[in-house]
């Protein structure tokens, strides 16, 4: 059931295995995380849920940036230590999001729905 799902991913940790950067606009630089056991157990908790888009590919990442991908060439080495160590997060927040996603005037009509607080101890 949904709260014991939320109760697992109130402790919530991932690990960084990849930067990288595609000419998709809503991954042009991100990160992607290995998926655990309790994410993808959440997953299908979630594709219970009324309005889930069922068959859409399971994948991970925090974006970084959207839109054409960004000269970091600068900030390499603090984009790459991102992958050194676990990340911890503090909220989970579903969002509708209106597909596709393919310009920054597409992101005015998300809507945040519901945000849960995790535990960052």
């Amino acid at each position: 059931d949904l709260t014991s799902t939320f109760a697992t991913l109130k402790t919530m940790t991932l690990r960084p295995i990849e930067i990288g950067a595609t000419a998709v606009f809503t991954t042009s630089l991100f990160v992607r995380f290995s998926p655990t056991r309790d994410l993808l157990n959440a997953r299908t908790e979630f594709e219970r849920l009324p309005g889930f888009r069922k068959g859409r590919m399971f994948d991970p990442h925090i974006s970084l940036h959207y839109g054409p991908p960004p000269k970091v060439s600068m900030q390499w080495p603090e984009v790459r230590a991102l992958l050194d160590r676990p990340v911890l997060f503090d909220r989970l927040v579903a969002v509708a999001v209106e597909l596709p996603i393919t310009r920054a005037d597409h992101l005015d009509s998300w809507v945040e729905l519901e945000t849960l607080e995790l535990s960052t101890s």
